[in-house]
């Protein structure tokens, strides 16, 4: 498969020599990093950390997950042996297998002084927390020349960011680490959901609103350490909603007919086609295959009339079913899931 690769285009770059120094600490010993946003690199370090990029990338779709591995850095192949990443490998590859195209978003570069003992937070470079283009991320132990990249894998069902951080062995760059997140349902992004989010953000009841922007930060997540403008907007628009009183309540008892639910919670479930809010509930008729669609229809029927404003959003919905609650993260408890659609 060919990549399509395709800049994001930016209205102005600020000329300057200048570049941000942090100070990252290690012990007693003081370890400085220069970061570099993307717009900063030369050409020719653009189109070396792309190469690196795109091999990988097409390892994957091509599912020579042994390639992969054998390019990766060391230190990856040390942490991560070939005959235990093989089954991840191939998880990871069918995610990208179906890829109508693979479009560059964004990178980054940081080169230490001498190599870290952690993982250490980065940011600098032109761009500020105000900027679109904002990134900070965890840069990886052991590695002293390090770049990050994040790719946009497209499909009709579900889109993916792919984030590739890399470290420099020689004169290449070799893969450190990768993830991939889901950002896109169709056509139904973050930007989508977040215009659901404002237009809800008038309403009495909050919970569509809410749901809105708690998908909205799924698809903008880029990983563990990683913040970017848009998520810590997001985050904080969802931390303020999440005390609101009228919200509280709604995640509290839903009254159907003459019955009486126990929601536990709302979270979202996800698998390789699929993203949805799912209700997590406590039953009072036990579970199995006629007792939760049961339940589930009623619920639903609930949802439509209650929160019409879901029905467009929010295509499919989950319902999970407990006969306990589950109070104890150490212990299995039994429960029954259906996937209903409005």
């Amino acid at each position: 498969m060919k990549l399509k690769l395709k800049h994001l285009s930016v209205l102005f770059l600020l000329i300057t020599n200048l570049f941000r120094l942090s100070a990252q600490t290690a012990g007693k010993d003081q370890n400085m990093g220069f970061a570099y946003d993307w717009e900063e690199l030369e050409d020719s370090e653009q189109q070396q950390i792309e190469r690196a990029s795109e091999y990988f990338l097409n390892c994957l779709v091509q599912q020579n997950i042994k390639g992969f591995w054998d390019s990766c850095h060391l230190h990856f192949r040390l942490q991560n042996p070939y005959s235990s990443f093989a089954q991840t490998g191939n998880q990871f590859a069918q995610l990208v297998a179906n890829a109508d195209s693979i479009v560059f978003i964004n990178g980054k570069k940081v080169d230490y002084l001498w190599k870290p003992n952690d993982f250490k937070p980065t940011t600098g470079g032109i761009w500020s927390e105000g900027d679109d283009e904002y990134i900070k991320y965890l840069s990886l132990p052991g590695m002293q020349n390090q770049a990050l990249t994040v790719y946009r894998v497209y499909s009709k069902n579900i889109s993916r960011n792919v984030i590739m951080k890399f470290g420099k062995e020689g004169s290449s760059y070799h893969l450190g680490t990768f993830e991939i997140f889901n950002c896109a349902i169709g056509l139904k992004d973050a930007s989508y959901y977040l215009q659901v989010a404002e237009k809800c953000s008038g309403l009495k009841l909050k919970m569509p609103q809410y749901l809105a922007l708690q998908m909205a930060y799924r698809f903008s997540y880029l990983g563990n350490g990683t913040e970017t403008k848009a998520l810590k907007e997001i985050s904080q628009k969802i931390s303020v909603l999440a005390e609101n009183p009228s919200l509280k309540s709604e995640f509290d008892n839903w009254k159907v007919n003459d019955s009486v639910f126990n929601i536990i919670t709302i979270d979202f479930f996800e698998s390789p086609d699929m993203v949805a809010p799912n209700v997590v509930y406590l039953t009072k008729s036990g579970i199995g295959e006629f007792q939760t669609n049961k339940e589930a229809d009623m619920l639903m029927a609930y949802l439509k009339k209650t929160y019409p404003e879901l029905t467009a959003a929010f295509p499919k919905m989950v319902f999970t079913a407990y006969e306990e609650y589950p109070a104890d993260p150490n212990r299995q408890y039994r429960n029954f899931k259906v996937l209903k659609a409005f």
